[in-house]
């Protein structure tokens, strides 16, 4: 009736990152840089970066100083730092981002902090430079001078 929190399953499509692999415990202060391809569960504090292939989740009592790469990030505490992720960036209600975010899709949910810049879509599309002409406009060459009446 009942399963073990470890056992339960995390929104996800894809089998196996059903299950959180890697946890740092509340209480736990790591310094360093992680780098993996598993789920990643964050409850004490990671004062570093962090490249995962998979899903991070900064849990509630969980404290991030240090810019994320991952293909998707939860955020249920506090993270300080850049963030891009491949899939989605979701913030829910009491979590803090505080940096900017590069991601596909980017969620911010009532009573969460959000404070940066975000950068979402595909990012393999050029921007278009801010001097540049849009597509169907037209310059005129050659100027013209027109004569007007003087009254």
């Amino acid at each position: 009736m009942f399963a073990k929190k470890e056992n339960m399953p995390i929104v996800s499509s894809k089998a196996n990152e059903n299950m959180i692999e890697t946890i740092i415990g509340a209480g736990v202060v790591f310094d360093g840089k992680i780098t993996g391809s598993a789920t990643l569960r964050i409850d004490g504090k990671l004062m570093g970066d962090t490249e995962v292939s998979g899903l991070v989740i900064v849990g509630e009592t969980g404290e991030i100083k240090g810019n994320v790469t991952a293909d998707r990030l939860l955020i249920a505490g506090q993270l300080v730092g850049q963030v891009k992720a491949t899939e989605r960036v979701e913030i829910v209600s009491g979590g803090r981002l505080i940096g900017d975010v590069q991601t596909a899709s980017f969620v911010v949910a009532d009573g969460s902090v959000f404070n940066g810049n975000c950068q979402m879509g595909d990012q393999t599309v050029p921007a278009v430079p801010h001097n540049s002409q849009p597509s169907g406009s037209f310059i005129l060459e050659e100027e013209q001078d027109f004569e007007t009446d003087e009254i």
